[in-house]
């Protein structure tokens, strides 16, 4: 079998690290992932520091079907912050979706610092919820603040410096990977969050970056906390347009904005509810509009959701919320597959860092519904007791480059929307924007016509990778019954 040429600079770069007796900087590790009949992986753990708090990060080499792979892999940038990589969810899916790229290239994927298989773990999912006061009423945004704090002085006791995580450490660790890898340059590949990592890297050390792919795009200089009222009211003010635009919607529904206010109205006045089971039995749990609103955002993510948006919401005005109950503990659960205390640590110095809880509440007074929810709220409850220090103002500028750049973002992204794609397009000298009328937040792995640009855009930068998307301005096809 043909060995890579990045496996056999592996083999040199493992055995010649390090002096007799020192922890290796790239040490083998087991790829306890599936892999697929024909497929092959090969797993490392980076250690950054000879401390052994320091992070160590996990990572998987997808090995390229080619003979002869080309010397660029490329490099991919997890969301987040601290999305786990390899979760069981999301090991299998890795093969489909880096198909496209590993026709030429190797693709390295690798869990942030403090998520997933690197350690230490940040995780904060193990610490139980706090039980409310005796005779009081559970406030639950202040329960999970209890619990997340709890979580923070466990970190604490194990000596963890928090100010470790946040973007110039996650950028840092890119750099690492490519050069202990013994790379000369790498195509990156963000997402979501992953994205303001790429642009960071893009900044510090853009003589090792081919080409970049941004899937949801988060550039530094927007803060995320204070646009997420806005963010998520452009979401329905789309909805209830397309709709009105599309007949079949309009003819189903008339005007869905009328029966989103009917739904709001019943959750303000605290007359709907959903049934809950539990080993004790069935119960009714009362819905607030922040559990409904949070609950739409989880479904308008997902693209194999989103076209029910419309139903829910007509069914919702009638009091009826059978469409949306299966988001609502969805939505509540969210944060169960990141690393917590990577997603603070990084927040908390970044964009809570440099809001303004002013300029914050006129947004979400001025966004009423929509602004409801537990989103981003928890930020404000727990940033201001996390022990981390401000990333420096430089990070929160725009970045510039003439690296070949191509963004990827989906009209109805809850999260990223193609407004902020535009803008931070505006410091690349060489960058392609694909919008997909009817896709949400992330597209790569999901509409196969972004995917198939994106390994294009790889392979020839100077193509025009919007045409591989000729329906992309189709809007989404909304289920009427």
């Amino acid at each position: 079998m043909v060995r890579t040429a990045l496996s056999i600079v592996l083999l040199v770069i493992v055995a010649a690290t390090g002096p007799a007796g020192a922890q290796p900087l790239l040490e083998p590790a087991e790829c306890s992932f599936f892999v697929p009949e024909g497929e092959q992986a090969t797993c490392y753990v980076l250690h950054t520091a000879a401390d052994p708090i320091a992070p160590s990060l996990f990572l998987a080499i997808l090995h390229s079907t080619a003979a002869t792979p080309e010397p660029d892999p490329v490099l991919w940038l997890n969301g987040g912050p601290g999305q786990p990589a390899f979760d069981d969810d999301a090991a299998e899916s890795w093969w489909d979706e880096t198909a496209g790229f590993r026709r030429l290239r190797d693709v390295i994927v690798y869990d942030a610092r403090g998520a997933g298989r690197s350690r230490p773990s940040l995780d904060c999912d193990d610490i139980p919820a706090v039980p409310p006061a005796p005779g009081f009423a559970a406030d639950p945004l202040q329960l999970e603040a209890q619990r997340l704090l709890a979580c923070r002085d466990r970190i604490l006791a194990q000596g963890i410096d928090l100010s470790n995580y946040r973007l110039p450490d996650h950028a840092a660790d890119a750099v690492r990977i490519v050069r202990a890898l013994g790379l000369n340059r790498v195509n990156l590949v963000g997402v979501s969050y992953g994205t303001r990592v790429a642009m960071q890297v893009l900044r510090a050390a853009p003589e090792l970056v081919r080409t970049a792919v941004l899937d949801g795009v988060y550039p530094p200089e927007v803060n995320g906390l204070v646009e997420a009222p806005a963010v998520r009211a452009g979401v329905f003010e789309l909805l209830f347009d397309d709709c009105r635009i599309d007949w079949r919607c309009r003819a189903a529904f008339g005007d869905l904005a009328e029966h989103f206010d009917a739904m709001v109205e019943r959750l303000v006045a605290g007359t709907a509810s959903i049934t809950r089971w539990s080993l004790e039995g069935a119960a009714d749990m009362p819905l607030t509009p922040g559990d409904v609103i949070d609950a739409m955002i989880v479904m308008a993510g997902d693209p194999t959701l989103l076209p029910r948006l419309p139903l829910a919401i007509r069914h919702g005005g009638t009091g009826d919320m059978h469409e949306i109950a299966p988001f609502v503990a969805r939505a509540a659960g969210s944060g169960g597959l990141l690393s917590e205390g990577v997603a603070l640590s990084t927040e908390c110095s970044s964009d809570w860092a440099y809001a303004d809880f002013t300029t914050y509440a006129r947004q979400v007074a001025a966004h009423v519904p929509y602004s409801s929810g537990h989103g981003v709220a928890i930020a404000w409850e727990v940033c201001p007791d996390w022990p981390v220090a401000a990333v420096p103002q430089d990070l929160r500028e725009p970045v510039f480059s003439a690296v070949p750049v191509l963004m990827l973002t989906g009209s109805y992204d809850p999260v990223t929307p193609p407004a902020w794609a535009y803008a931070a397009a505006r410091g690349f000298a060489n960058v392609q924007v694909i919008e997909v009328a009817r896709a949400s937040h992330g597209l790569l792995g999901r509409f196969p016509c972004a995917t198939t640009a994106a390994a294009a855009f790889v392979e020839m930068p100077e193509i025009a990778a919007a045409d591989v998307c000729r329906d992309r301005t189709r809007p989404p096809r909304f289920l009427t019954d």
